[in-house]
């Protein structure tokens, strides 16, 4: 079994001009790899998040590497 989980924080910005940048949690888990659709969608997502939100900042976590 596959669990996803998807957390973001989201605001009205133009309700706060001291808007800090967006924090993204980005972690993998699958064995597969390279290989991994699962990566591939969370690949996805932090892009979509990065593209929308230039400054966000990513902290990535591989669990299947350590």
């Amino acid at each position: 079994m596959v669990t996803y989980v998807v957390l973001v924080n989201i605001s009205d910005h133009r309700l706060r001009p001291e808007r800090k940048p967006m924090n993204i949690l980005h972690i993998d888990s699958s064995i597969t790899g390279e290989a991994s659709a699962s990566r591939e969608l969370t690949a996805a997502i932090v892009a979509s998040l990065k593209g929308a939100n230039g400054d966000a900042e990513v902290t990535y976590r591989d669990l299947a590497a350590e």
